[in-house]
This record gives structure tokens, sequence and C-alpha cells, in this order.
């Protein structure tokens, strides 16, 4: 693991907070040529392994990927695959959902995703979902005007839970489906997701 985050360290930003307000400008690359800015920032909260935004940054790359999760593991290899990949617009940051507000200045975010986030079943764990309210306003204050929240879940409950808390938080919905991969077949999937499918889950 050491070896791997050592190695790939150049897509990977440790100290994410002097960023804030500035990521579209400050991780665009200097010498190309064309506009000096990436045009969007999404942020891949939970970014797993990174086979998602790995394969959504090879198909935008005007838009910069900031891909999100606590585990060093993940973090490695969504840096690895970035790098294998040849992409210019992913960033791997070491830090957590809760953290959103100290990385990114208000209004910076275009997207959120939130990729089947561990559902913390039990009441009592109900404070580490993702989806809840306050995770919600956190995210409202970091998007931009028309900026949007995309989940994805495999969790019945978890998605009955996530529209109540989206409703308190004065979102508005866009999209609802019990069968995304039917409903939106051209979106980019993850390897869960592609494992659900292969079994006949739906998401």
């Amino acid at each position: 693991l050491e070896e791997r985050l050592e190695r790939f360290g150049r897509l990977i930003e440790t100290s994410p907070s002097h960023y804030a307000g500035c990521w579209a400008k400050a991780c665009h690359p200097l010498l190309s040529e064309g506009p000096t800015s990436f045009a969007r920032v999404h942020v891949d909260l939970g970014c797993g392994k990174g086979a998602y935004v790995v394969r959504e940054a090879a198909r935008h790359p005007e838009t910069l990927y900031l891909a999100l999760d606590g585990e060093p593991i993940c973090i490695a290899y969504t840096a690895q695959h970035a790098h294998e990949a040849g992409l210019a617009n992913v960033v791997a940051i070491p830090a957590l959902g809760s953290h959103v507000t100290q990385l990114f200045a208000p209004g910076e975010v275009d997207v959120v995703t939130l990729n089947f986030p561990t559902p913390y079943p039990r009441k009592k764990d109900a404070d580490k979902r993702l989806v809840i309210l306050e995770r919600l306003l956190d995210y409202r204050e970091i998007l931009a005007p028309g900026g949007m929240v995309r989940l994805k879940t495999d969790s019945y409950p978890l998605w009955r839970f996530a529209q109540t808390q989206f409703e308190l938080a004065g979102y508005e919905r866009l999209w609802l489906s019990q069968d995304a991969r039917a409903d939106r077949p051209d979106d980019t999937s993850t390897e869960y997701e592609e494992r659900l499918a292969a079994q006949g889950a739906k998401v």
C-alpha cells in the first residue's frame, strides 16, 4: 500500500483544504492550449477503487473529477487507475464526506456523486449516512447554482430514507427510478453495479 501511494502520489492531494475555491484552475494542466481552467468540478464521495471516476473522467476531459474516500487503499487504487488511463483530470483525496465544507468553497462544485454509499442500517449509525439531512445541507452549500447530487444504491431502505432527507433539505427531485440501469443505460457504471446487474439485482 505504501509503495503504491508513493508511486502514484502525483495524483493524490493530501492538503486539499488549501485549494478550496480554486480547484478548477489550480488542477488544470499548465502547458495545455485553450482554457486555463476546467469547465466543471465533479466530486465523487466514497470513490472506492476509482472505476467509476476514471470512466467518467475519460468521457468528460473538460471536467475535473475529485475522488474522495477515507480508505487509503481506495485512494491508492484510484490514483493508480487514473495514472494508467493517462488522465489529467482526476485527483484522489483522502477525506470523508463530512469534510466537504472545509475542502470546497460555496458554489464551487457542479456535481456530487454518491455511488452505493454504505447504508448503515442500524438507527444508531444513521448519522454516518452520506444522505442524512446534515450532509445534504453541506452539499447544498458547496454546490453551484443548478448543481446536483446523484445517488445510486442497491439498499431499498436507504433509498426510501434518502427521499425524505432530500425533501427536508430543500432539493428539487429531477429523476427517480427503481431500475436505474434500464432507465439510463448510457450512464457510467461502477464495478459494483456491474456485479449487481450480473446477479439480476436492481439499482
